[in-house]
């Protein structure tokens, strides 16, 4: 069983929840924060203190206060801490459980797990939590339903990056000129209306608005 655990969460009645699991499971030592750069430090620090956190619980979503935080989601929390320090075990704990949402980051292999904050919530991260604690990864049964659900809709990182300069507010000239600078290719005019005509047909949107309306709404972007 995990000897060290830190949770990165802002909500105090989830905190207190997840603390209560730990104390069921008899960790050791448990800490807290309940924001994304105070987690990444404190696990940085133990690691240069020869004491390093086994564990992160981590939500996917933190809300913004007045602190000015570097790092604003768990997502990109998980993300740096799995490249710098690839033995940390990261279990995300959240609301989030749209497929898109779940397959992208189990694909991108910046968790361990994922569990889904409902009823049984803290029933299945403790269940998660032992099963990590002799597994690299867990999926629910659960969850793993939820992958193989036909609604998943799998776009390219060009077609992903084209709508994130849509949503924006960029026009496809200026989207153009990205491109080209950045090298980024397809990056033709045509080539670029040609992609958004077949995602316009793909998600049966109308316009370029509505689509970015669909693709959010999906939680693609």
């Amino acid at each position: 069983m995990f000897k060290k655990v830190l949770i990165a969460e802002d909500q105090d009645f989830v905190n207190l929840g997840i603390k209560e699991v730990l104390h069921k499971l008899e960790i050791e030592y448990s800490s807290h924060t309940q924001y994304c750069d105070d987690a990444y430090l404190k696990i940085k620090r133990a690691v240069l203190d020869k004491n390093p956190f086994e564990l992160l619980i981590c939500d996917l979503n933190f809300k913004s206060d007045h602190r000015n935080e570097q790092i604003t989601s768990g997502e990109d929390l998980a993300a740096k801490l799995k490249n710098e320090i690839p033995g940390l075990k990261i279990i995300i704990n959240t609301v989030e459980e749209h497929p898109n949402i779940i397959k992208r980051i189990w694909n991108s292999g910046i968790a361990n797990a994922y569990v889904i904050k409902n009823r049984n919530g803290f029933k299945n991260l403790e269940l998660t939590i032992k099963k990590l604690s002799y597994h690299d990864k867990y999926l629910a049964p659960s969850i793993e339903d939820k992958l193989l659900k036909n609604n998943i809709v799998e776009l390219s990182e060009y077609e992903i990056e084209l709508l994130k300069y849509i949503s924006k507010g960029y026009s496809q000239e200026q989207v153009h000129k990205i491109f080209q600078e950045q090298k980024i290719s397809p990056n033709s005019k045509s080539s670029i209306e040609k992609k958004l005509k077949e995602l316009r047909g793909l998600f049966d949107a109308h316009t370029n608005p509505h689509l970015i309306t669909i693709i959010k709404d999906l939680q693609i972007i």
